[in-house]
């Protein structure tokens, strides 16, 4: 409020990291005073540096957060210490180093450290009462259930088993939170591309029957694949 004479935060904090209150008093707003206080500053009086980056055309975009999200997550995996089921290489490859869109390599990341949003594990955080599928409320819904057992995606499943040399569905086993490692692992690169595509669409049905909308037809979703 009024004319301030300051040009950088650091003119508003103290040696050991602590805001100068009377300075903030004088030129913010009580309202904000409050929630600049809440702001925790470092004590190390280090020179600034850019965390972030702009995108390509000079400003910060959601696409490059995402874009640096998913970097960083590949990263991650590929610094892990798991292998895979025959311990003959690393398990994570099977899902990073397939050649689908980044946006399914990061869904087949989630499915595999089981970090979806299941009921089950939204319940974990308060967010549902009961960890029953609500598609089907046949059992708790894991990625397992939702993927292979809900009546809609073992429908999509079968309708693409039709043109794409999918595995046999009841070959597939739930032997632990990192099943779909387990069930690309003996797969060669073209069929794990396939099985990510048709498991990545069980989950986006899966979700428009939980929001309520129709589910979309089998042929929909099997040219879409196809294409």
């Amino acid at each position: 409020r009024g004319v301030c004479r300051f040009r950088f935060v650091s003119d508003l904090l103290n040696p050991n990291g602590s805001w100068k209150v009377n300075l903030l008093e004088t030129y913010f707003y009580p309202c904000d005073v409050e929630e600049i206080l809440k702001i925790r500053a470092s004590p190390r009086q280090q020179d600034d540096t850019i965390a972030w980056g702009p995108g390509r055309l000079g400003s910060f975009s959601v696409r490059s957060a995402y874009n640096f999200a998913f970097d960083d997550s590949v990263r991650s995996s590929e610094s892990a210490s798991s292998s895979s089921p025959n311990g003959t290489r690393k398990c994570w490859d099977f899902i990073w180093k397939t050649n689908v869109p980044p946006a399914v390599k990061f869904f087949a990341w989630r499915v595999a450290t089981n970090s979806l949003p299941t009921w089950p594990n939204k319940r974990k955080r308060c967010l549902e009462e009961s960890d029953l599928c609500p598609v089907c409320q046949r059992e708790p819904e894991h990625t397992f259930h939702a993927l292979c057992r809900c009546q809609n995606s073992v429908n999509l499943w079968n309708c693409m088993s039709t043109i794409w040399p999918l595995p046999n569905l009841g070959d597939v086993q739930h032997n632990g939170p990192e099943w779909l490692l387990h069930a690309l692992q003996p797969l060669s690169e073209n069929v794990r591309c396939m099985l990510l595509f048709t498991l990545w669409r069980c989950w986006h049905v899966r979700n428009e029957v939980v929001h309520l909308k129709p589910v979309p037809p089998l042929e929909v979703s099997k040219n879409f694949l196809s294409s």
